[in-house]
């Protein structure tokens, strides 16, 4: 997971214009489900609009907003509700409604794969027990009720939140990689432990397939940086007794080094990882590396 800057596109008008269907509808949710409200069946339509996916699409550059998986040239793209709209999972009774007045609210709309989006059984790392995991409904909070009114707002329960939403926070502090392509949480204790299991087991991000692929991913990488550290010995070995041949082998390092630094891409699948990755391989191998040719994470 990633941080994803929302400001980098404009919200789809359909949403946020004065009069438009995504307002027109917030009003009708809250008519309905706030206080005194009859609290009958609704239907939300306002964000399955075509623009609002094509949107988060271009923002979340074609990738899952959870897992990094690009995933929309074979499978469906979900429209995400950060907080859910129908019901919380969590919540006390009654569970329904969810945050009704967020339904179409362009800052709770992400884009999501149907395996982070959805519960399904899946295997996973380090467990023989085959788990129904995906966030579907969930919303927890840590010893705090959920905001059940518009009135009220989101702001107070927002400290307590247990889910990383990749809009707001940066996934770097919350999350690290091992070296079989699974998920970690840091922290020791406290919110930055708690956000970081909690968000692993809630968007399913340890299930079996996903870290098959992140792991394939790892073997790529390491292969890349082996042939960066091969070519800059030979550049230096060769240095000073024949230049010539070493300038070879610096274009060669260059080139390689451009390879990996394309794997830090925001479009590029499991980025995090590779960003992580990359930073520490510079960590390690500072003294032998020319500065000129490190990226920059």
């Amino acid at each position: 997971m990633i941080f994803v800057d929302r400001k980098a596109v404009p919200a789809p008008a359909v949403l946020t214009v004065a009069g438009g269907r995504g307002l027109r509808e917030r009003g009708r949710a809250i008519a309905n489900f706030g206080p005194g409200g009859p609290k009958n069946a609704f239907t939300y339509s306002a964000y399955t609009d075509d623009t609002v996916r094509d949107t988060l699409t271009l923002l979340f550059k074609k990738k899952c907003a959870y897992c990094e998986s690009n995933f929309v040239h074979t499978s469906f793209r979900n429209v995400e509700h950060f907080r859910p709209k129908g019901e919380i999972t969590e919540a006390v009774a009654p569970k329904s409604p969810g945050y009704y007045w967020l339904a179409s609210d362009w800052d709770n709309l992400l884009l999501s794969c149907t395996l982070c989006n959805s519960q399904q059984r899946h295997a996973v790392h380090g467990s023989t027990v085959v788990e129904s995991l995906g966030k579907m409904n969930q919303f927890p909070l840590h010893n705090f009720l959920h905001v059940r009114d518009h009135t009220v707002g989101i702001a107070t329960e927002e400290p307590r939140r247990l889910l990383i939403n990749p809009c707001k926070d940066n996934p770097e502090y919350f999350l690290s990689y091992g070296n079989e392509g699974n998920i970690l949480p840091k922290g020791q204790r406290g919110m930055r432990r708690l956000k970081g299991e909690k968000s692993i087991k809630v968007y399913a991000l340890q299930r079996m397939d996903l870290v098959d692929e992140r792991k394939k991913l790892r073997i790529a990488i390491e292969l890349q940086q082996d042939r960066i550290v091969e070519n800059t010995k030979l550049f230096l070995d060769f240095l000073p007794i024949d230049p010539l041949r070493a300038t070879q082998f610096e274009d060669t390092m260059a080139r390689e080094m451009k390879v990996l630094k394309d794997y830090m891409k925001p479009q590029s699948p499991f980025s995090g990882m590779a960003k992580e990755m990359i930073k520490m391989f510079i960590i390690h191998h500072q003294g032998l590396l020319a500065a000129k040719v490190l990226p920059n994470p």
